[in-house]
């Protein structure tokens, strides 16, 4: 065996700190350590992942072509990701591929808006989902999917279980509806005390595909804040997760819709890439990365770059304040891809009704002068 092969053996036993089980007693005794005392002392296993690292090669094109081709669509699908039901958004981004990234101020509609394409892909692609809720329990998400499902039903209808005969309609048919979806769809939260880590995602995602015998599945991260370590070197932490979560999605080819929370900072130096996280690198690495921005984002933004006066921009601002208390009058919202490896650029108007957790397409005319801002900015 070369000495190449015997370095890169050395600092794999020392980083996986092998040197007690090896009894190794120093760094000559290492040194001279052969495969075979390295069997003798140790897992077999573990020794021969050490060597397919060793002897790995990359494969040449001509030996990848033929996968690739039997990779490719067959003509039977609409869109190369996963389809959610929401027409505007998957023509815009393509579906959901890979390694998606929606961030947003708090409040915006965010979780609303990942349950709902959730629903949608369990709905059209027949795959399992998996919500990891790491802020709400798993009741509160039950609520949040049961008022998506039926459109007009605030909490308190479903909690208080609504003794309008129109709500009592509406509670049946939305359950019935959520649990066409159940046996396909999970919910995980933080109820137990302890937020799953990377190996804990990587395991449940494996089981689940050998339990459902498919090859992919959507797993919604809210947020991915909550599995970020807190560390003295924030910047890093992060750029080390979004690390992990691509070789998450790469090493078991599911499909990752991750949330995130914006900086208030970014907003208003006018949003764009350092608004989503702390650390640029973290959304360097999501194939596809999206950016809920509400009415009053979008006027702090006109603020900043002087479109609007101030009494017009308090105007604006009150008024959305009190007409969105208002259960049927929606708060608008823009969808804007700022990176799309696979995808358009560009983006979408939303309607979301807060109190219904549900998101519409289109603009309210409620808010004509809003939206003007909205055009102008985005």
């Amino acid at each position: 065996m070369g000495q190449k092969n015997l370095d890169y053996i050395k600092r794999e036993v020392a980083k996986l700190s092998l040197k007690e089980a090896l009894g190794v007693l120093d760094e000559k005794h290492l040194a001279e350590l052969t495969i075979s005392k390295v069997i003798e002392h140790r897992d077999i296993d573990l020794v021969s992942d050490l060597l397919d690292r060793v002897n790995k090669k990359p494969d040449p094109l001509k030996d990848q072509t033929k996968s690739y081709l039997e990779g490719l669509g067959d003509g039977s699908r609409r869109y190369e990701g996963l389809e959610t039901g929401i027409k505007q958004i998957d023509d815009l981004i393509g579906g959901l591929s890979k390694f998606v990234l929606c961030a947003g101020m708090a409040g915006v509609g965010k979780s609303s808006l990942a349950l709902q394409l959730a629903l949608g892909v369990a709905k059209n692609e027949k795959i399992p989902v998996v919500y990891y809720s790491f802020e709400m329990e798993t009741r509160e998400v039950i609520t949040m999917a049961i008022q998506n499902i039926a459109g007009k039903l605030q909490r308190k209808d479903i909690i208080l279980r609504g003794k309008k005969p129109e709500q009592a309609t509406l509670i049946k048919q939305a359950i019935t509806g959520l649990e066409e979806l159940a046996d396909r769809f999970y919910i995980v939260d933080s109820s137990e005390g302890k937020t799953p880590d990377i190996l804990d995602l990587k395991a449940q995602i494996l089981n689940l595909k050998e339990k459902h015998k498919t090859d992919n599945i959507l797993v919604v991260i809210d947020s991915v804040q909550d599995i970020v370590p807190v560390e003295q070197n924030q910047t890093q932490a992060e750029a080390k997760i979004a690390q992990q979560l691509v070789e998450l999605q790469q090493q078991t080819g599911a499909t990752l819709f991750a949330i995130a929370q914006k900086n208030k900072s970014g907003v208003r130096e006018g949003g764009g890439y350092t608004s989503v996280m702390g650390s640029v690198a973290f959304i360097h690495k999501p194939t596809t990365v999206l950016e809920l921005i509400g009415g009053k984002e979008a006027l702090s933004r006109a603020k900043a770059d002087h479109s609007l006066t101030d009494d017009q921009i308090s105007e604006l601002e009150q008024a959305l304040t009190e007409k969105t208390k208002n259960a049927n009058t929606p708060y608008p919202v823009f969808l804007s891809v700022i990176k799309g490896r696979n995808s358009s650029y560009g983006g979408v108007s939303l309607k979301y009704y807060g109190a219904y957790r549900r998101y519409e397409v289109g603009q309210d005319t409620e808010w004509n002068d809003i939206n003007k801002v909205i055009s102008e900015v985005f």
